[in-house]
């Protein structure tokens, strides 16, 4: 197990030390930067026991962004630069002779015990063996498509298909030849052989028949030992025992120079080409020497264009490039691994491109200036049209197709210029502003609805110059995938609503040739060149389609009418679109079976026709740069009978002044469907007018239905009102009886509480006259007796008296 641990001071580079531990992590721990020696990240080997893991070999990705590295132990460890990860991927096995990374998921390694494995990225583990019995492989090499691998030992060289992990050819060497290495060389299905008696031979990669032999000077033996391509594929360079190169031209098969190296170099080690060096044309290659010492040559100047490494403290031991010329990923003769990236080492190769035009003086009767006055500015201008294009600029095309060769693609800057160039567009603004005048065609009256598009400005502008196409021609009125096929290329003109109609105009005279001859249907005769080709060049992909009963219409119609617009990113589309504007129109064929074939990995796991209908519509994951290697290559190696050229004219520029009538479809297809779209036109307005109609009547319906059933809740709510207020009336009535009732009651209440109050008050008073009248009884009785006894004191007093 290996874990990385991080070590770095703020102005020096980063240091990885590899010791026991975890199987993934980070490689960065900071952001990336280079010193002033270009190197980015220094990986360490440090030994834990007795045993020393010091790293071997190193190989990049076909992208460029990940690299595979090989110690002494036999443990791989790829480093992803854009995730910022490593992981551990095989361990335990012999020590590494040689290591490929011939596509972006498998990485092949061959080992002392020898055994090939092969490595699949996405599980980490080992899907197939490609060793040979008692044979060691010490090189690999594998083609720029990805599929075909090529493994040499020192008796013979073996051609593998990784697609089937299967073995196609052999190559083997005589016992007093035998093989030093063997390598494709990039570009086409070139082998080269080298050997050891110093013969370089060239073989065909599918029949393995000899085509050439790269002859040295009489009674030389160099004894080379190293051989590599440029990135290019136009010079063959090889090296030995000495200090002297040998550079042959591919082109003619001669030895083309004699480069003569340092006198400090006593042999060769390595050679390996450097991709991507706009400003050397490709050809920059370095020498690995036994100095340690890694020289990039350019056979353009046949000069050293930078150095790598030094004979005390930084001795290279092995040396790899990535595909896009970024970094170098070198092992130190110490065991240690550093990552450089070139862009720090040196100026010279981040220089600019050479100008690709240059001014020509134009007569002065041609342009003839009259000055304008202004209250605030004075400006020119021209009294006479402009003069063209072509009078004021002069470009070399070959020269532009070989930096696109060498580069990849145009410079951004320069792209619409180059286009215009290479399209030869005449820029008839007299015939453009008559199309222009009238107006929008009532076809695309509506086409912010059917083909809605979020800008404003780019939806005026599609609209306008598809107006134009339709009436150039009547087939344009009537062709449903031309919004789809335009718009990419209005997107990029839309600032100029003429060379984008211009663009399109031509693109469709052009690459779309014979596309309209079965209209309605989609072209036969192309869909059925692109399948004849595809089975050429994979026919396993072909089966697979045929046995889920997926024809050309749907793998490859799509792809033509949107010219990969809708599968690319817009990047990825101006860069294919480099190089299908600078080649024939039928490279737009070969191109279309190549994205099918790369897109073998994915394809297999659809089984259902709205599966692979997805897939042709969506963006993918393709490698750009690979496929269109892969499409030179194919068009290059197509049999005459298969090629596109056999059904398609080459390029036909615009005609100056009026633009050429454009007839090739069937007119009475056409105008039959004219006459439909006419008919279901009028049909459609009758329909309209039958519909609002419709609608009026059923407006009014609903109004009526409305206005009743508003009346109907009225009237309801009335009568739940006059309901409810008799029902409120009922209740008061009610009430007022129970109230009239309480009155009553509370009345004779009151009436019987009044005679039981004159009852009492009667009674009371009998009471207190009868009192009164006893009382005064019996005071008068009390008197009578009063009186009866005084009278009888008085009796007696008179008796006594008496």
């Amino acid at each position: 197990r290996i874990q990385i641990l991080f070590e770095y001071t703020p102005h020096e580079m980063q240091k990885l030390h590899i010791v026991k531990g975890k199987e993934s992590g980070n490689l960065f721990a900071r952001k990336a930067t280079a010193n002033k020696n270009g190197c980015m990240l220094e990986i360490l080997s440090t030994p834990t026991s007795s045993t020393d893991s010091k790293f071997v070999r190193t190989a990049f990705s076909p992208c460029g962004e990940r690299f595979v590295a090989a110690d002494q132990l036999g443990q791989l460890i790829v480093f992803d630069l854009h995730k910022n990860r490593y992981n551990i991927l095989l361990k335990g096995q012999r020590y590494c002779t040689a290591l490929d990374f011939p596509s972006l998921h498998l990485i092949v390694a061959a080992f002392a015990d020898e055994s090939v494995k092969v490595i699949e990225l996405a599980s980490q583990s080992v899907i197939g063996d490609l060793s040979h019995p008692n044979v060691t492989v010490k090189s690999m090499s594998h083609h720029e498509a990805g599929r075909y691998l090529v493994t040499c030992s020192t008796q013979h060289a073996a051609m593998w298909d990784l697609e089937t992990l299967s073995k196609k050819r052999t190559l083997a060497g005589s016992d007093g030849v035998g093989i030093k290495d063997v390598l494709f060389v990039p570009g086409s299905n070139t082998l080269v052989s080298c050997h050891r008696n110093d013969a370089i031979l060239g073989w065909d990669c599918e029949t393995l028949e000899r085509l050439f032999t790269l002859a040295t000077q009489q009674d030389e033996q160099p004894a080379f030992s190293s051989y590599c391509t440029t990135a290019n594929g136009e010079y063959f360079v090889a090296g030995g025992r000495s200090r002297y190169l040998h550079v042959w031209k591919m082109s003619t098969q001669k030895l083309h120079h004699i480069v003569e190296l340092p006198d400090k170099v006593k042999s060769v080690k390595q050679l390996l080409p450097l991709p991507q060096v706009l400003d050397h044309n490709n050809t920059v290659f370095g020498v690995l020497s036994q100095d340690g010492i890694v020289r990039f040559i350019s056979l353009h100047t046949y000069k050293i264009v930078f150095t790598i490494g030094d004979t005390v403290s930084l001795s290279v031991a092995h040396v790899s490039v990535s595909s896009t010329g970024k970094h170098l990923a070198i092992v130190l003769s110490s065991g240690n691994l550093q990552l450089i990236n070139i862009k720090s080492v040196t100026k010279q190769l981040n220089a600019p491109p050479v100008s690709m035009v240059k001014a020509v003086r134009v007569p002065p009767s041609e342009v003839e200036l009259k000055h304008v006055e202004n209250e605030k500015t004075k400006r020119r201008c021209f009294n006479q049209n402009p003069p063209n294009l072509a009078q004021i600029t002069a470009v070399d095309v070959k020269k532009l197709k070989k930096i696109l060769k060498g580069f990849g693609e145009y410079p951004e800057k320069y792209r619409h210029f180059i286009w215009r160039l290479l399209l030869k567009l005449p820029e008839n603004n007299e015939s453009y502003g008559v199309l222009l005048d009238k107006g929008i065609h009532p076809v695309f009256a509506n086409l912010h609805k059917t083909c809605p598009i979020k800008s404003p400005k780019l939806q005026r502008c599609l609209q306008r110059v598809l107006s134009c196409l339709g009436h150039w021609s009547r087939i344009f009125t009537v062709t449903d995938f031309l919004p789809m096929l335009s718009f990419p290329f209005v997107k990029m003109f839309q600032n100029n609503h003429l060379v984008a109609f211009e663009v399109i105009a031509s693109f469709i005279s052009n690459w779309c040739q014979n596309w309209f001859e079965f209209f309605p249907h989609p072209p036969v005769n192309i869909l059925t060149c692109v399948e004849n080709i595809l089975s050429y060049h994979d026919l396993r992909v072909l089966k697979y389609l045929s046995e889920h009963q997926i024809s050309p219409k749907i793998y490859c119609w799509p792809l033509l009418y949107t010219v990969f617009s809708e599968v690319l990113s817009a990047n990825e589309w101006m860069t294919l679109m480099d190089h299908v504007i600078s080649n024939h129109p039928g490279f737009l064929l070969c191109v279309c079976a190549v994205y099918v074939s790369n897109s073998s990995q994915a394809l297999y796991t659809c089984s259902e026709r709205r599966d692979f209908e997805y897939y042709f519509h969506n963006r993918n994951r393709i490698h750009i740069k690979r496929l269109i290697t892969t499409a030179y290559s194919l068009w290059e190696t197509l049999p005459p009978e298969l090629s596109p050229k056999s059904i398609m004219s080459g390029f036909k520029p615009l005609a100056r002044g009026d633009y050429p009538v454009f007839n090739k479809f069937p007119e009475k297809v056409v105008q039959y469907q004219l006459k439909e779209r006419e008919r279901i036109h009028e049909q459609e307005l009758e329909y309209i007018k039958q519909r609002q109609m419709t609608e009026e009547l059923r407006s009014h319906t609903q109004r009526l239905q409305q206005q009743e059933e508003t009346w109907k809740k009225e009237q309801e709510m009335l009568a739940d009102a006059e309901a409810q207020r008799r029902q409120l009336l009922v209740e008061e009535e009610d009430k007022l009886a129970e109230q009239r009732q309480r009155l009553q009651a509370m009345k004779r209440e009151l009436r019987l509480r009044e005679v039981e109050v004159l009852d009492l008050a009667r009674r009371n008073f009998l009471e207190t006259a009868e009192k009164d009248h006893q009382s005064r009884v019996q005071q008068l009785e009390k008197e009578v007796l009063s009186k009866s006894d005084r009278r009888r004191e008085r009796e007696r007093w008179i008796a006594r008296e008496n």
